[in-house]
Order: structure tokens, then C-alpha cells, then sequence
């Protein structure tokens, strides 16, 4: 009996002291550990681009350039990409498309129906909502500046004054439009999935 007691007197002692012996390795290496610097993460933070941006698109009206980007960034040239300015939208909107309109404005669009509106080359925006339940794909100008939308299941939404109002048409197809385009006054395109191409 005493013999068992004395075996593991001897092994709790062992254990013992290998637990001692990494507590106090543990204290003396977090001693000698340098002091956490993040002065180049804060300086990163300042840029007006960053590493986890992932663009979406580009449209530029001749004065300025402006890029959207997921959650909610946009980030805006007005001197020739010499220079870039951030903008992040509150609650980091998935922004999908850009376009520059004839009277110089910038429309973008957001997945969760929104259309945000510039009318000083990207530095301040104002938000439209899109009364749908469909997701919109795409965003452009006409000529006259009427902002067209197109999207899942072929809808298409037109307003004709900035974003205030929509009207809303559909073809009724399981496909969705991806794009949307106009090439001068009278003519434009819609394209789409499964080889889905509309001119007027």
C-alpha cells in the first residue's frame, strides 16, 4: 500500500513539475516577445483601395471614373486615375454595375435593388429603391437619360425621372437579362441567358 502511494506521489510530482516547468517557459518567452506594431495596418487602412476590394465595374463621363465594388464601395478618380477617393455605402450594399449618363451623371446599381445617383462626379450619392422582388443584373443610360435596369426573369424597369418612379415590363421567361445597352437615340440591346438577344 505504501509502495502505490509513493508511485504516484512520484508521478503527480513528475507532472507536477513538467507543468511547472512550461508555465514558467510560457511567462519568460511572453516576455521576450516584441510589442505588436501596427502602424503599416493602420496606414493600409487609410488607402483609398484595398486588397479585399473585388470590383465589380467601370464607367467614366470624361471628367471623372468611377469603380463599384462589393460591399458597398465605390472608389472615384476626377483627375485621370492619378489620384482615388473611397466612398462606402452604410450597410455595405452588393454593388454590381456603373454607368455614366449623357448629362454627365453616374447611376450604380446595388443586388439588393437600389440605384444610388451621382450628380458631382462620385462624391456624394443618393439611393433609389427599385419596388420589385425580382434581382436586378445591370444598370445604363439611355440617351435622354432615362436609367434602365434589367434582371432575373427577364424584367426590365425604366424610370424617367432619376430613380423616383419605375415601370416595370417582363417577358415572362425563366432566364434572366444581363445586360443592357443603348448605341444612339432610337436603338438599344438586352441580352441574356441561353443566348437571350432583344433589339429596339
Amino acid at each position: 500500500m505504501g509502495g502505490r502511494v509513493l508511485n504516484t506521489l512520484k508521478v503527480f510530482g513528475g507532472k507536477f513539475a513538467t507543468s511547472l516547468m512550461l508555465f514558467f517557459a510560457f511567462v519568460l518567452m511572453a516576455g521576450c516577445e516584441a510589442p505588436l506594431v501596427l502602424d503599416k495596418v493602420n496606414e493600409q487602412r487609410k488607402q483609398p483601395i484595398q486588397r479585399t476590394d473585388r470590383f465589380q465595374a467601370a464607367a467614366n463621363n470624361g471628367s471623372a471614373t468611377v469603380v463599384v465594388a462589393n460591399q458597398g464601395v465605390i472608389v472615384y478618380s476626377q483627375d485621370d486615375g492619378n489620384s482615388w477617393q473611397r466612398h462606402t455605402f452604410e450597410g455595405w450594399p452588393a454593388l454590381i454595375d456603373v454607368a455614366a449618363c449623357p448629362n454627365g451623371s453616374f447611376v450604380a446599381l446595388a443586388y439588393d435593388r437600389t440605384v444610388y445617383l451621382s450628380s458631382d462626379n462620385g462624391s456624394s450619392w443618393q439611393a433609389k429603391k427599385i419596388p420589385t422582388e425580382e434581382t436586378p443584373q445591370a444598370i445604363t443610360c439611355a440617351p435622354n437619360n432615362d436609367l434602365w435596369v434589367v434582371g432575373s426573369f427577364t424584367f426590365m424597369w425604366v424610370s424617367r425621372d432619376q430613380g423616383d418612379t419605375w415601370t416595370e415590363s417582363t417577358r415572362d421567361e425563366d432566364s434572366i437579362f444581363t445586360t443592357v445597352q443603348f448605341v444612339d437615340d432610337n436603338t438599344g440591346f438586352v441580352m441574356g441567358e441561353f443566348g437571350i438577344a432583344m433589339k429596339t
